[in-house]
């Protein structure tokens, strides 16, 4: 019987929202490490004596504008890396999901093996070890 994927970038179980907010932060977090020292970089070139006695207006507009594209970027980097984590955390979560349902139905004697995920899923070398583990105790 086929597996079928949800649709879209959905939380479907638990354990996917609780694997979320690690990715989602082991990414966010050096994301804003860099926006930060980018800011910080920006702000002294802004703020240096050329910059305020006026010398460097052309460099100053281009900085600006760069502030602003910026600013917009950081909604959208934001809503990729959520997208990403959803991927990522979707691929583990999903195959877990299916493999603890197939073995409970292959023990119950409803379901004969091998068991099977999505193609593309990860722990893939895992299904493969638990059926050959089914095979020889059959």
């Amino acid at each position: 019987m086929p597996y079928k994927r949800k649709s879209g970038f959905q939380i479907g179980t638990s354990l996917q929202s609780k694997l979320m907010v690690p990715v989602f932060l082991a990414v966010m977090l050096p994301t804003t490490v860099v926006i930060a020292c980018f800011y910080i970089l920006l702000y002294a070139v802004l703020a240096s004596p050329a910059a305020v006695a006026g010398d460097s207006m052309p460099l100053t507009l281009t900085i600006s504008k760069l502030i602003w594209v910026s600013i917009s970027a950081v909604p959208l980097a934001v809503l990729a890396i959520w997208c990403l984590a959803a991927e990522v955390t979707g691929r583990m979560v999903g195959p877990l999901n299916r493999i603890t349902e197939e073995i409970e139905e292959c023990l119950a004697g409803t379901r004969q093996p091998p068991l099977r995920i999505r193609p593309g899923d990860y722990l893939q070398d895992l299904v493969d070890q638990i059926n050959r583990a089914l095979e020889k105790r059959a």
